[in-house]
């Protein structure tokens, strides 16, 4: 299954029988959303017009705060913790939510929006204002990946290859040899 979110709702989505079924609900709007093995949700909620988000944890019932952040659009669970786009912030961050600190792995990017690993070390981020997919080393500098005009959530294929789609999503894409290729329309 997929899990969904709409607004302050959060469904559980059946793609065999395309049928959804309540999952959670949130307090305020939800920009960013990561299921852990570990059955904890993570979940950024803003208030609409706001630029800050509550990152929340729920599981059973249970809703727990963990922090405050600028906008956190990208989460993404690891071993390690919580890595956090924090788009209006500018930032790339760790977060432990056991004790609760972050540490700033990138700072004075431009709208990073989501994560993803690299399999040389680090992570590659896409920059929505940045219009580039970087990869962030893992001594904190940054290199250009691809060029991408707002770039959205990023993903690696079943090849091990750097897909991804517009924040608008209208195109899907494929990053080939440092060029992004559109791959749908």
């Amino acid at each position: 299954g997929v899990l969904v979110a709409a607004s302050v709702v959060l469904l559980a989505l059946n793609l065999r029988t395309r049928r959804t079924t309540l999952y959670a609900i949130a307090r305020n709007y939800l920009l960013g959303i990561a299921l852990a093995p570990d059955g904890w949700l993570y979940g950024s909620e803003n208030v609409f017009g706001s630029e800050q988000t509550t990152l929340v944890r729920i599981r059973g019932g249970t809703r727990e705060v963990l922090g405050e952040f600028h906008g956190v659009h990208g989460i993404l669970v690891t071993p390690d913790g919580l890595i956090l786009s924090e788009s209006y912030g500018g930032r790339v961050l760790r977060f432990d939510p056991e004790t609760k600190t972050t540490e700033v792995l990138a700072s004075g990017l431009k709208n990073p929006s989501f994560t993803l690993p690299a399999a040389n070390g680090g992570w590659f981020v896409s920059e929505f204002f940045g219009a580039r997919i970087a990869h962030l080393w893992p001594d904190g500098h940054l290199t250009t990946v691809a060029r991408v005009v707002k770039p959205g959530p990023i993903e690696s294929d079943s090849l091990h290859r750097l897909v991804g789609v517009t924040q608008n999503g209208t195109t899907l894409f494929r990053v080939v040899r440092g060029h992004a290729l559109a791959i749908y329309p």
